[in-house]
């Protein structure tokens, strides 16, 4: 007999193979699955899923392949040291395409054969899917030899979609400068987080509930504070959670029991780590320990209470044959009386005593709060930034925008006037991160940050240095971007489709059908995936054009009329990757059920690198509300 029986059970309920029927739907989880799917329809061409291990990264495709049905082709690569000439031949084996016409198996070989497959099942409505298990650990030929497969493609539509599922770790090596081409195809990146407490909590009897030989009738309970011990233990991973509840229930049942405890959990803790590991919380003691323990307090309060009343008749004997029982031991001392004067030390001659004088307070140097440079006074840029206002476009005033320069460990903030760029003020500036756009600003916590879209969720973003605080502090009303690359030499000639100006026409078109509260020309703006970012989130908010859509007309349909200015813009474009473009501006929103006004960052991107026009879509926003203002609605567009 095994425990299933026992406690009505069809199956064990935390079983480690990812089976979509107990897929829980947790928040990011929930999220992950949307925006997968939505993406996988929209045949975007890389997606990019991440999480620690044991968070149901296995689970979740599991889940997905299952949404798709049998409209999907997949092929999965489990191997994780496959080097990049075995790849393709790997790929058509797990995908069952026939090899054996091919006299040599060279890649020029497979490759037309491969292409002709996904033509075929192109034409039969299927969706070609390779799923990279562990990526983080492929060589770097490897992924390349990836993205070079993904260019298979028709001229309406990419024939091969490619998921990379990996640890963290996959994040930052995407991110290196060798496959910095890898990561400008990936669209859509998402990482998985852990359980909530009371997501675990959910989680557990989810699983019960679907094993269970009556839907709705679970016949093991847990004693009080059990679930969150265990959530305490697993740290919210759902693997951790499903080895540890096993045990559990193993431990339960062999202790003929129907409710599991502390006592249980703590067997399984020892059968999982191999020692003794009580869950921290609750003691648990013996009665003679307790017994020991009662004992030994009570004669710690009865001696200090001997102490402090010494006169007791009985007391006073007690402690006279007690101290003199101790004392007959130690060494002789002098007598003492009552009333003796207590002796006075000599003190040592004060003339052969010297005190140092003490030394003067060391002179602090001032900190400068920025570096002027007075031999240059502002005017027009040199020739090195001579094409800049086809990169950025500035309104005039204090607005201002950073020019890191990490090979000089310079940073130059430069401003418009009168149509020409010149400098503002430069000062030293070491830049620990790689290069790219950042913005930098403060919160409306008054709390400097450092925001990067991709890097802002994998580790916090710092610069220790004051002066390069007071300068974004003082230098501009809004936040202040920065470019940071390692030479200027990609500023001297234009971006090949479009500058800076191009992203404020948007940006104002934008706001123009914003204002008419057309949710189907404004739903135009946007690409097949949005992310809202929010400053103090784990990630961000990720939303399909359909859920995007839907949440835009309800707000519009609530709102009844729409009041909205926003400052001109600051626009500018990646030189690094000039498919990328961002907008800053301060906005002020204003609607019969909602206001709010603070800073917004629009990012976008062109989605069509290759077209002669090619318009920007907004894939993101940063929005930091006014300091004044405490609640901000963040899907307002």
């Amino acid at each position: 007999m095994d425990y299933k029986k026992r406690y009505g059970l069809k199956e064990a309920p935390f079983g480690l193979s990812p089976d979509p029927e107990f897929f829980f739907p947790s928040e990011t989880h929930r999220d992950a699955l949307e925006t997968l799917l939505y993406s996988i329809q929209s045949k975007e061409g890389f997606i990019q899923i991440t999480g620690p291990p044991g968070t149901g990264k296995s689970m979740l495709l599991r889940k997905i392949l299952k949404e798709m049905g049998d409209s999907v082709v997949v092929g999965l690569i489990l191997h994780s040291n496959i080097q990049a000439g075995d790849l393709l031949p790997i790929i058509m084996q797990d995908l069952k395409i026939d090899t054996s016409r091919v006299n040599l198996p060279s890649r020029g070989n497979l490759v037309p054969l491969f292409r002709d497959f996904l033509l075929d099942q192109a034409r039969a409505g299927n969706q070609v899917i390779i799923i990279v298990d562990e990526a983080q650990n492929l060589p770097d030929e490897t992924l390349e030899e990836l993205r070079m497969l993904s260019n298979l493609e028709t001229e309406k539509a990419k024939l091969l979609q490619i998921i990379l599922v990996g640890q963290v770790e996959l994040e930052q090596r995407i991110r290196s400068e060798g496959l910095k081409q890898l990561s400008q195809r990936i669209t859509v990146r998402y990482r998985l987080k852990p359980l909530t407490r009371e997501e675990t909590r959910s989680y557990i009897f989810h699983r019960l509930e679907i094993a269970s030989l009556n839907r709705g009738e679970t016949l093991v309970a847990f004693r009080p504070g059990v679930l969150g011990a265990i959530h305490k233990y697993s740290q919210g991973i759902p693997r951790l959670i499903n080895i540890v509840c096993e045990r559990c229930l193993m431990a339960a049942f062999i202790g003929g029991e129907d409710r599991i405890s502390r006592r249980h959990l703590n067997k399984a803790i020892l059968s999982i780590d191999g020692a003794a590991a009580l869950v921290p919380g609750r003691l648990y003691f013996r009665p003679a320990t307790w017994g020991l323990l009662m004992v030994f307090f009570l004669m710690v309060g009865l001696w200090g209470y001997l102490r402090v009343n010494p006169d007791l008749p009985l007391v006073s004997r007690a402690l006279s044959s007690l101290t003199t029982a101790m004392t007959d031991a130690a060494p002789p001392q002098p007598p003492t009386y009552r009333n003796q004067p207590t002796p006075v030390e000599k003190k040592p001659d004060p003339v052969a005593i010297k005190t140092p004088e003490p030394e003067p307070p060391a002179q602090q140097p001032e900190l400068s709060v920025v570096m002027e440079m007075p031999p240059r006074q502002p005017g027009p840029v040199i020739n090195e930034f001579s094409f800049m206002d086809q990169w950025i476009t500035l309104p005039p005033g204090v607005v201002q925008v950073g020019l890191i320069n990490k090979a000089r460990g310079t940073l130059l903030m430069v401003k418009q006037k009168k149509g020409e760029f010149f400098r503002s003020t430069e000062m030293p500036v070491s830049w620990p991160y790689p290069s790219g756009v950042y913005m930098a600003g403060y919160s409306p916590q008054d709390t400097p940050f450092i925001f990067h879209p991709e890097m802002a969720y994998i580790q916090k973003l710092e610069l220790d240095n004051p002066d390069f605080w007071q300068l974004i502090r003082t230098g501009s009303k809004t936040i202040t971007p920065l470019i940071v690359l390692a030479s200027f030499d990609l500023l001297e000639k234009p971006p090949e489709q479009g500058g800076g100006d191009s992203v404020r026409r948007v940006v104002q078109n934008w706001a123009d059908t914003w204002r008419s509260m057309d949710t189907e020309k404004l739903m135009g703006y946007f690409s097949n995936v949005t992310a809202i970012y929010t400053l103090g989130r784990e990630q961000p908010l990720v939303y399909s054009k359909t859920r995007m859509k839907a949440i835009k007309r309800d707000i519009l349909e609530q709102s009844r009329f729409i009041r909205l200015n926003f400052s001109e813009p600051i626009c500018l474009i990646n030189p690094l990757e000039p498919h990328l473009a961002y907008a800053v501006f301060h906005q002020t929103y204003q609607s019969k059920t909602f206001q709010d006004r603070g800073t917004k960052v629009l990012y976008f991107r062109r989605l069509d690198t290759d077209a002669a026009q090619s318009d920007w879509k907004i894939t993101g926003k940063l929005w930091i509300p006014d300091p004044d203002i405490t609640i901000a609605d963040p899907m307002t567009p």
